[in-house]
């Protein structure tokens, strides 16, 4: 290590000569470098808000609900059996690309038995195209998904 020895200035007119330190080259060969990058919980894009829901910590040991409640702007209420988005009742459903038909009481009781570990993300599609409602769409990890038909 180079240090300087201890100076003081007094005043702006105050002329200080300190001799030059001169650092020796030493250089060291790294045998690996990691470089990591980390995906944020939530994501905005332009017409969306996706909920990197392997990514969140609080998602562990949740329900697929539970994680689509603690979504912003989405409500949902348990008893009433409905979901909200952006304080808009209607809102479609989709799972990996495909639009559920089932009833909203049964997607909710699907989602309230689903463990948050099978998701991948959550998107809630809050501008959606002039032919959609608004809408969230729940992506699940491909390998889990094998030889069902959702």
């Amino acid at each position: 290590m180079l240090y300087s020895q201890p100076f003081e200035i007094l005043s702006p007119k105050d002329h200080i000569h300190v001799t030059p330190l001169v650092a020796e080259e030493d250089s060291k060969l790294l045998e690996n470098v990691d470089i990591v990058a980390k995906k944020p919980v939530y994501e905005q894009q332009i017409d969306r808000l996706v909920v990197n829901v392997d990514k969140s910590i609080t998602s562990a040991g949740s329900t697929a609900l539970d994680v689509l409640e603690r979504s912003p702007g989405v409500i949902a209420n348990r008893q009433n059996k409905t979901v909200s988005l952006g304080g808009k009742e209607g809102v479609v459903r989709m799972i990996n690309g495909k639009e559920t038909q089932m009833p909203l009481t049964s997607a909710i009781e699907m989602l309230s038995s689903m463990s948050s570990e099978n998701i991948k993300k959550i998107e809630l599609i809050t501008t959606p195209p002039s032919n959609k409602y608004f809408c969230f769409e729940i992506r699940l990890f491909p390998e889990l998904r094998k030889g069902y038909q959702i």
